[in-house]
């Protein structure tokens, strides 16, 4: 099925090519950003904690200093933008690729799809597969919601979902829903592949390149909406 906004092709299987690396990064300022309060959600997240210590020691203890950029993933367009907490824009990445399946309201186990949703990284780690992936805290409220209405998990798993995100604990992994959401690299893979077709299991991918330049622009914490 081809995408009328992005002229992808959705596949049914990955493919495994030589892969070749590109980044396209245009700093532009639309002023048309939303308006996002990062800087309380930050204050909060116990994952940043050792990253607020840090900017404490070197003397940046006003909410402005510690206020982090967010990046915004717009799935008809394919492209994954950053933004500074006041709205302006520091790159953009074109041509990224999202699930086999599309984007949908809910990610469940099995599928193939990106979760629409509001998010955090919870960690940026190299990756074997894909050289580099920023775990995302999928799933969250909203989605055990959706799927405790829809009966797909019952009342413990919903509150356990729920509590974590109480605690700025990771979610649950494990549940119908699955897990493992984030967004990385192509890794080994292949870059022809990549522009042409939406191929990941669900996460968000950009070229290697482009990655290792986000891990420049990012850090645990930061929210990431996937819309």
């Amino acid at each position: 099925m081809v995408e009328p906004s992005s002229g992808k092709v959705q596949v049914t299987a990955a493919a495994g090519i030589e892969s070749a690396n590109v980044t396209t990064a245009v700093p532009l300022d639309h002023g048309h950003a939303r308006p996002i309060d990062i800087c309380n959600r930050v204050m909060t997240m116990r994952f940043q904690l050792r990253g607020m210590l840090f900017g404490l020691a070197l003397g940046a203890v006003s909410c402005a200093a510690l206020a982090a950029p967010w990046v915004d993933v717009d799935t008809d367009a394919l492209t994954l933008t950053v933004y500074t907490s006041d709205g302006r824009e520091l790159a953009r990445f074109n041509d990224i690729s999202i699930g086999r399946d599309g984007v949908a309201a809910l990610h469940y186990h099995g599928d193939e799809s990106t979760p629409r949703g509001n998010y955090h990284i919870v960690a940026i780690r190299p990756s074997p597969l894909f050289g580099t992936f920023m775990l995302l805290d999928y799933p969250r409220p909203e989605h055990a919601s959706l799927a405790f209405d829809a009966g797909r998990i019952d009342a413990a798993t919903r509150d356990a979902i729920f509590n974590a995100d109480k605690e700025d604990l990771m979610p649950p992994q494990d549940t119908v829903l699955g897990g493992e959401i984030g967004i990385h690299g192509i890794g080994h893979d292949s870059l022809f592949i990549h522009t042409l077709y939406n191929w990941t299991n669900g996460c968000v991918a950009l070229t290697n390149r482009q990655i290792n330049r986000l891990a420049r622009l990012v850090r645990p914490g930061v929210a990431v909406i996937i819309h």
